[in-house]
């Protein structure tokens, strides 16, 4: 039995652990706080949203930044 990853899971890890050391586990925590924060309140999103309209900012929901794990989805 041979173990392969697909090039983009390959990627992932490369990148993974070249960051190992730095700011990606703490950026990886942050981005799923704030998943967590505004997709469990839409009072808060709401909120968010038009904080973004008064400043005449685009603002998109936060996405789950775990699950799959490619770059991209990142």
């Amino acid at each position: 039995m041979i173990k392969v990853h697909c090039v983009a899971h390959r990627l992932e890890l490369c990148l993974k652990g070249a960051f190992k050391d730095s700011y990606f586990t703490q950026i990886d925590e942050l981005l799923m706080r704030l998943y967590s924060l505004y997709s469990r309140s839409g009072k808060k999103w709401k909120e968010l949203k038009a904080i973004g309209e008064a400043l005449e900012e685009h603002v998109m929901k936060p996405s789950r930044s775990q699950g799959t794990r490619w770059i991209n989805h990142r």
